[in-house]
């Protein structure tokens, strides 16, 4: 039996809904008007209850999880955003081990309170729209 047969097999038992198979999708980042791409691969999108997870297979060479901070943002972060997933499931189908990644990000307070008034006038906007609706003559 495959690494990924295996693996699905495990998430299967484990009451894991598989969305899909060897998803892809394109990092892209610009330097004034040069474009540097990367491919971002999960081998499986799966669902447990409202949570969505990607999930990467080890390497057989190297099985554990990245450890340090730049693994995890440039090999593992992008998974999650690209993906849309609350977080990564990090699986060794041989060793039967799963370790689930999830980030957090803490915005600095200006950004927060300017997407907090962003937000309030957008709401304000629209209730004085539906007031002068509901008031024209």
């Amino acid at each position: 039996m495959s690494r990924e047969a295996r693996a699905r097999a495990w998430l299967e038992q484990r009451g894991y809904h598989i969305v899909r198979e060897g998803a892809r999708a394109e990092w892209i980042g610009y330097v004034d008007a040069r474009a540097f791409r990367k491919v971002l691969v999960a081998d499986f999108l799966v669902a447990k209850g409202p949570r969505r997870y990607v999930v990467k297979l080890s390497n057989p060479m190297q099985p554990g999880p990245p450890m340090n901070g730049s693994r995890l943002r440039e090999d593992v972060y992008p998974l999650a955003v690209a993906f849309a997933a609350n977080g990564v499931l990090w699986m060794d189908p041989d060793r039967q081990t799963v370790h689930e990644m999830d980030f957090e990000v803490r915005s600095p307070a200006s950004v927060v309170w300017r997407r907090f008034g962003h937000r309030a006038g957008w709401l304000l906007s629209g209730a004085l729209l539906m007031f002068i609706w509901l008031h024209r003559a």
